[in-house]
């Protein structure tokens, strides 16, 4: 009996080992994973943290080049004012030939002068293009404020006033500049619709040899104007006191459209019956052509703009569409059937902050609004339009509308966030 229970003894033992040994082995492993898991916890943890150090040296890098943008601009409008005579602005002026010097010029009118603006040399100077701005005080425009605001019509008189604008541009702190093909020239307004004055050419000859503006872009900071010349088969670059700082000549035939994307690239759109969409970056301090980028085969492409994004949008014949920064298109609207909502003719172009396109229709005499797809939401301008073209959106809410026909500048409110405008 007592070698019976020696013998199971022995064997249970014999079995606690072999379960010890087994465990043994099962801790042994746990470990060893462990050991590896925390090894590509770790990994992970380094992996991230070069992530984040990559990210935020590409953030550098973007604001590095920013930076760079706003300094080389900043220097080259520096060495302009630099070259400038001192001693010689402009002032009030009684007609459109009417020029004040320094000495016959006031401290009270040099106050008029808005922020961010330069003084400019006098009109007797040389210079081949538009030349300062002429001061203009509100009582002279025809400007009409409902209360609450919610529209103006802007219309100037006798040599001040608009006969055909066109191109619209409103810069960020809210200056809004127009061409003006009627008068061949750029007006400047404040964010209140006030006049302030307008670039103009400096001699007769100008008139014949420079053609008419269409297209006005305004570089993010606010300082460079791009503005397309049709006439002329150019793109001209100014400083926002009007001097010309270069010209861009390819092989365009109606450079009509021009805008401004985040990289500082020039869209420019040849609107002609096989016109091309050109996508340009150039040298800001020199002019020139660094690199260019074709779209080809479109019918008569007319104004064009650029999303957060770059994406690209441009009207075209009866249509508008829409590229990608590489050149490709992402979609085309397609005529809407029934509701009277199909494009007849879309000039203007903008893009709100929720990538929804507002475009002007120059025949229906509407401003309607697509989705970021292309489809059509609504009416934001059904009436009291004629001829309507260019379109920017100003910092404070307002769409501003070229209304060529009527000869007047229109500012409506225009609420993106709802995806909804004001509809007049």
């Amino acid at each position: 009996m007592s070698l019976n229970l020696l013998h199971k003894v022995v064997k249970a033992e014999s079995a606690a080992f072999r379960y010890r040994v087994q465990i043994r082995f099962a801790l042994d492993y746990c470990n060893e994973k462990q050991t590896l898991l925390d090894k590509i916890v770790q990994n992970s943890f380094d992996e991230k943290q070069q992530l984040a150090g990559l990210s935020l040296a590409l953030e550098h890098l973007v604001n590095n080049a920013s930076d760079m943008e706003l300094l080389s601009q900043r220097q080259t409008l520096m060495q302009l004012e630099a070259c400038a005579p001192q001693n010689q602005f402009l002032c009030t002026a009684r007609t459109s030939g009417d020029v004040c010097t320094g000495a016959q010029m006031t401290e009270s009118s040099r106050s008029l002068t808005p922020p961010g603006f330069w003084h400019f040399p006098s009109c007797s100077e040389e210079n081949n293009n538009f030349s300062g701005l002429f001061r203009h005080s509100s009582s002279e425009m025809n400007l009409t404020i409902p209360s609450p605001v919610r529209q103006m019509h802007i219309q100037g008189r006798s040599h001040d006033h608009l006969v055909c604008p066109t191109g619209v541009a409103v810069t960020h702190d809210g200056f809004v500049f127009i061409t003006d093909r009627g008068r061949q020239r750029v007006q400047v307004l404040d964010s209140s619709g006030d006049m302030l004055g307008f670039f103009r050419k400096t001699t007769e000859t100008d008139s014949t040899e420079l053609g008419s503006p269409a297209g006005i872009a305004i570089s993010s900071l606010g300082y460079l104007v791009v503005i397309a010349e049709p006439h002329q088969r150019r793109v001209s670059v100014h400083a926002r006191d009007g001097r010309r700082l270069f010209s861009l000549r390819l092989n365009w035939q109606w450079p009509f459209g021009v805008a401004l994307n985040s990289k500082g690239q020039i869209v420019v759109t040849d609107n002609c019956e096989n016109g091309n969409l050109y996508i340009v970056t150039v040298d800001w301090t020199n002019g020139s052509v660094l690199q260019l980028q074709t779209v080809e085969s479109l019918k008569y492409p007319c104004f064009v703009a650029c999303s957060k994004k770059d994406e690209i949008a441009v009207a075209i014949n009866n249509s508008v569409r829409l590229y990608n920064t590489a050149g490709s298109l992402i979609w085309t609207s397609t005529p809407e059937q029934g509701n009277n909502c199909a494009l007849i003719c879309p000039k203007g172009i903008a893009i709100d902050k929720n990538s929804n396109l507002i475009v002007s229709d120059y025949s229906s005499g509407k401003v309607v609004l697509l989705s970021s797809e292309g489809r059509w939401l609504m009416n934001i301008v059904s009436s009291g339009l004629k001829g309507p073209q260019g379109l920017a959106l100003s910092p404070n809410g307002l769409l501003v509308i070229a209304d060529s026909q009527n000869h007047t500048i229109q500012m409506h409110s225009y609420q993106p966030a709802s995806n909804a405008a004001t509809s007049i």
